[in-house]
């Protein structure tokens, strides 16, 4: 909501995000560091769905905020 009907610019939301974003790729990393291919693949498709299902939920909030 902050990004696209808040106060502040943008690209500071951005900017305020991007270490949370390269904290979880580098936790992912670690986690799947011991993982083959398949179970690391797993794991993807798994947050992928649940994105998936959320999607909905994501873009109402965004068109109501």
């Amino acid at each position: 909501m902050a990004y696209n009907k808040g106060p502040g610019k943008p690209e500071h939301i951005v900017l305020a995000m991007t270490p949370l974003y390269h904290g979880r790729a580098g936790s992912m990393s670690k986690e799947m560091q011991q993982m083959s291919s398949q179970e690391a693949e797993k794991v993807i498709r798994a947050q992928a769905e649940v994105f998936e299902d959320l999607k909905p939920y994501l873009m109402k909030r965004w068109d109501t905020a």
